[in-house]
């Protein structure tokens, strides 16, 4: 567990004492695009806690925990309204699940961003090497006593 799932398991112990507190007997799940398939029917909603509980104990990985950015905020659903219409959750589920091409292969855009996320930490990767290579080069022309020609070491990303 990392320092931000820590912080997230806190606060939902905080809003679940809070939630007793003033009578809550619902939660309503976040909604947010580009999501997987897994909490897609469920995101958006709301519903009692024995339902909730019920939902999320049958998932492989918790709502909110390992990097899902989803959470829920309590309500009381007699007086609560729904954050989100149908017809809001049901456009962010079409945009999650829409075909995209790269390079001739297909994917939903949920998957697309993934293959994004993946490619990040290689750019800043391959971006820690060049800085590397830069500074071995400056460090090589100054204790051979030649001035360094950066106009001939520049790069565009």
């Amino acid at each position: 567990m990392n320092v931000d799932e820590g912080i997230n398991r806190l606060n939902e112990k905080l809003q679940q004492h809070n939630a007793g507190i003033f009578g809550a007997d619902g939660v309503q799940v976040s909604m947010h695009s580009l999501w997987c398939s897994r909490p897609s029917a469920i995101q958006g909603n709301q519903y009692s806690l024995k339902e909730y509980d019920e939902i999320d104990s049958s998932l492989s990985r918790p709502i909110g925990t390992l990097n899902c950015k989803h959470f829920i905020s309590y309500c009381i659903l007699s007086i609560s309204t729904p954050l989100y219409s149908k017809a809001e959750i049901e456009e962010a589920k079409n945009r999650s699940n829409e075909i995209v091409s790269y390079n001739g292969k297909e994917c939903t855009r949920y998957e697309a961003s993934q293959k994004m996320r993946a490619r990040e930490p290689l750019k800043n990767q391959a971006e820690m090497k060049l800085n590397a290579q830069l500074n071995n080069y400056k460090d090589f022309c100054n204790q051979v006593g030649l001035t360094p020609m950066m106009s001939r070491t520049k790069y565009v990303i």
